[in-house]
């Protein structure tokens, strides 16, 4: 202890007789904390935390698979067999998102926006903290009119106005009526997207060629991923037989839990290299 103590002041005498060198030592010292503190921040926030939505670990991503195990967006009318067909999940969306331009003020703005049929919020395990979410009759042509603000976009534009569930805002030149707001922390796929509105499929005009949908899932407790993915994998045979035109012979499913399709092998990789990298420097 005595050595120690003897060497932290022999240290300390050294620096104040360099001064230069002392500021340039703290300041290096300074910089390799904090960096590092930086991307540790990072690396647990992507890779180690569990993802803010209500167990998290049923929720996954559908894909379709090419025959090289690329995923593939899904079609209308596949996503409609898909929702009817399953045995496993409790909850099943489709989401499309698009620009869309908010027009009820004289100054417009251009926010990104979510459609997504009527699971969307459940599938999450998410509610609005002021007012509601879609019903399933909100997904038919004529009754889709209504919309789920951001708490970002509430907080900007309506002033956090706690009544503003039932009043109107136009979009895209029509009326919409505003049943719900997000809470301050929900974020899904971006943290840009500013509204929800309701996934509006057409019955005489659902498509098997065009192919632009994500799915997402909620397992039900009595289903896991593997039986998901043997679920799927029956109705993607079925529906290869019903629809031999439109559905590409050794085509498949891939169902992903959510963290993985969010935290891909290349990003997980990429943060470990830059946290190892960073922290080798310092």
């Amino acid at each position: 202890m005595d050595s120690f103590i003897q060497d932290f002041r022999y240290s300390i005498r050294n620096l104040f007789k360099s001064p230069g060198f002392a500021v340039a030592s703290i300041l290096t010292l300074a910089i390799g904390i904090g960096a590092t503190t930086a991307i540790f921040s990072v690396v647990d926030a992507v890779l180690v935390k569990r993802l803010p939505y209500k167990e998290p670990e049923r929720i996954v991503a559908i894909w379709e698979k090419t025959p090289s195990g690329v995923k593939n967006p899904v079609s209308s009318a596949e996503f409609v067999d898909w929702k009817t067909q399953n045995q496993v999940f409790d909850y099943i969306t489709a989401i499309d998102s698009a620009m869309f331009n908010l027009s009820e003020k004289n100054d417009p703005e251009q926010v990104l926006g979510i459609l997504g049929s009527a699971g969307l919020f459940q599938v999450l395990g998410i509610n609005p903290s002021l007012g509601r979410g879609f019903s399933p009759e909100e997904e038919n042509p004529g009754r889709d009119k209504v919309v789920v603000l951001s708490h970002g976009l509430w907080q900007r534009r309506f002033r956090s106005d706690r009544n503003i569930v039932g009043t109107s805002v136009r979009i895209n030149d029509e009326k919409y009526t505003i049943i719900g707001v997000m809470p301050h922390s929900f974020r899904f796929l971006s943290a840009r997207v500013e509204l929800w509105m309701p996934l509006a499929l057409k019955a005489d005009h659902l498509n098997r060629q065009l192919h632009y949908l994500s799915v997402y899932g909620r397992l039900k407790p009595s289903s896991g991923l593997n039986d998901a993915q043997a679920d799927m994998d029956v109705i993607t045979r079925n529906l290869e037989r019903q629809y031999p035109e439109s559905h590409r012979k050794n085509w498949g499913t891939l169902v992903l839990p959510l963290h993985d399709q969010i935290v891909t092998p290349d990003l997980r990789q990429s943060l470990l290299i830059f946290f190892a990298a960073v922290s080798l420097c310092f």
